[in-house]
């Protein structure tokens, strides 16, 4: 009845709901609290401090919050507020009944899953089907959405306006207020909105914390992944669970032909040099084909099961596209059409955002030329770590060696070339790929970004095939130069071959003391960093709080 009463009237769809009666009456609750509900939104805003912050501030904040919470409410959303132990920080948790979720995935033709006797397609959600059971119940045991479509219904509604909205009002564009990109007028163009982002669920997180991460000789519940953390991750997994388990034929091989070796040795009178090495070679190449043919059907299988076949063709633009300043947009700021706009070739319609590839050839020009500039900074940045590691090669370990009488010297030269080869190839990492410990965004990351790509998916393929460029020299110049080029290739002057020209110990010494060194140093970066100054900051808030309270700071 009520799904019918809505389907009737819509303008009646987003008006207040009446059961809010007073919004004093909402208690601080405890975050565990918050994620155990149904799937929701969570918006982070700050709350100025009372005692430093403008009374002008202040009065802004509460207006703010009002408007918002307002908002949320007149578009029929739950709304329920939490506020930090330290009072710095209030979070709106914003969930939705199941009569909105149901209208608004009928009106925007949101997919769902039918049932196998009814082709187990994706289809468009449709309260006639529904009630004829016809979709499939999620895996995360909800009705008909999964918690990850909840969400993103949820989300959609948040930056919508209510129907019957007579004041021409702007949607409330939380992201972007969060973004630093919007302000309201009303309130002199200031926002406390810092965040806005979709909670865990914490019922689904058990049960893949049970049927996923803590089962380690079960299969995987890829479809589980798919719906909660979306089909991207679960290719991810699906990808990674192929691999290794295919994996299992070339080891097996392995361990044979090893096994083979070491029989066969005082006949072949080396523990390396064996018969057998061809056939190795040719039964790894067979399996590398097979490998190939099987993860193509496999992927197309689910590309059809997940309903992604033309993902590429339906994907939204991405914002960072739409807020470029190179992206030629339809309609300029003042709202009048833009005399530049492109027209579609192909429909004759107005591109909303558009931005030409370029020419390469002969001057490059618009996405060309960035890309230029990309390849560019690339070849200069491998350049650098040849010439760094050549040296490194040639005035440091190679001395170390000595003349190769002495074994134990030789593994320590392989070692510290190893590890300087590490070192190198981390801080290039960290120049290219930022280091989030520090809230550095790196090279890469700023190149791509002025490539300017239409949708998220190009702007990754074109992140996958520059890296490639990049780190095939990176990680693997070193390695090959000492096993395949040193003893041939004049550098500096010379020749700096191994020692008794023989680079196999070298090499040895070299490949576990370089990947040693990789993880030691990610890990500290990684985890030990965030710990040391989460550590300062909590140091530094007692000490303040101490010196508050008239005590000694801490030294």
């Amino acid at each position: 009845e009520v799904t019918s009463s809505l389907m009737s009237k819509p303008t009646l769809r987003r008006e207040r709901a009446g059961r809010y009666k007073d919004d004093d009456d909402e208690d601080v609750a405890t975050a565990a609290l918050a994620v155990m509900g149904p799937p929701a939104i969570c918006v982070v805003m700050e709350i100025p401090d009372e005692d430093e912050a403008q009374p002008e501030d202040i009065q802004i904040h509460k207006d703010e919050v009002q408007m918002i919470v307002g908002r949320l409410r007149s578009l029929n959303l739950n709304v329920e507020k939490y506020e930090s132990s330290d009072k710095k920080f209030l979070y709106l948790k914003v969930s939705s009944n199941e009569a909105v979720l149901k209208y608004e995935a009928e009106s925007c033709r949101y997919r769902c899953k039918l049932k196998n006797e009814y082709g187990g397609a994706m289809c468009g959600y449709s309260q006639d089907l529904d009630q004829k059971s016809a979709f499939d119940k999620p895996k995360d045991g909800f009705p008909v959405f999964n918690s990850a479509l909840q969400q993103k219904i949820i989300l959609s509604v948040m930056e919508s306006l209510p129907y019957d909205d007579k004041e021409g009002t702007e949607p409330l564009r939380l992201k972007d207020r969060a973004a630093g990109k919007y302000g309201d007028p009303l309130l002199d163009r200031k926002t406390f909105v810092r965040e806005v982002f979709p909670l865990h669920h914490q019922r689904i997180r058990f049960k893949l914390t049970s049927e996923w991460a803590g089962a380690f000789f079960k299969p995987q519940p890829l479809p589980l992944i798919g719906e909660y953390f979306g089909e991207k991750y679960s290719l991810f997994f699906t990808f990674h669970g192929f691999y290794m388990s295919m994996l299992c034929i070339p080891a097996s091989i392995g361990l044979c032909y090893s096994i083979a070796r070491l029989l066969m040795a005082d006949m072949t009178g080396s523990y390396l040099d064996n018969p057998l090495m061809p056939v190795m070679a040719i039964v790894i190449s067979l399996w590398s084909c097979v490998f190939v043919k099987y993860w193509a059907n496999l992927e197309s299988a689910k590309r059809f099961d997940w309903d992604t076949m033309e993902f590429e063709l339906e994907e939204a633009v991405q914002d960072l596209f739409k807020n470029s300043p190179k992206t030629v947009k339809s309609v300029l700021e003042d709202g009048t059409p833009n005399p530049d706009a492109q027209v579609n070739p192909v429909t004759g319609e107005i591109e909303d955002y558009y931005y030409d590839n370029g020419d390469w050839f002969p001057i490059p020009t618009f996405r060309a030329r960035s890309q230029l500039v990309t390849f560019t900074v690339i070849a200069i940045i491998n350049t650098f770590n040849i010439l760094v590691t050549l040296c490194i090669w040639k005035f440091i370990a190679r001395p170390i060696m000595g003349d190769g009488s002495n074994t134990s010297m030789v593994f320590v030269g392989g070692a510290v070339m190893g590890a300087l080869s590490g070192i190198l190839s981390f801080t290039i990492d960290c120049v290219m790929d930022g280091v989030p410990a520090f809230d550095f965004q790196g090279l890469m990351v700023k190149l791509i970004e002025d490539e300017n790509w239409r949708t998220e998916t190009e702007d990754e393929d074109a992140n996958i095939m520059k890296t490639f460029f990049f780190k095939v020299v990176e990680k693997y110049f070193p390695l090959a130069y000492v096993a395949f080029m040193v003893n041939h290739v004049e550098v500096f002057g010379g020749v700096d071959y191994c020692p008794k020209w023989n680079c196999l110990p070298v090499v040895w010494a070299m490949f576990p003391a370089l990947v040693i060194t990789e993880i030691c140093l990610n890990t500290a970066f990684t985890h030990g960093i965030p710990l040391v100054k989460s550590q300062m900051a909590g140091r530094d808030e007692l000490s303040e709080l101490r010196k508050k309270a008239g005590l000694k700071p801490l030294v």
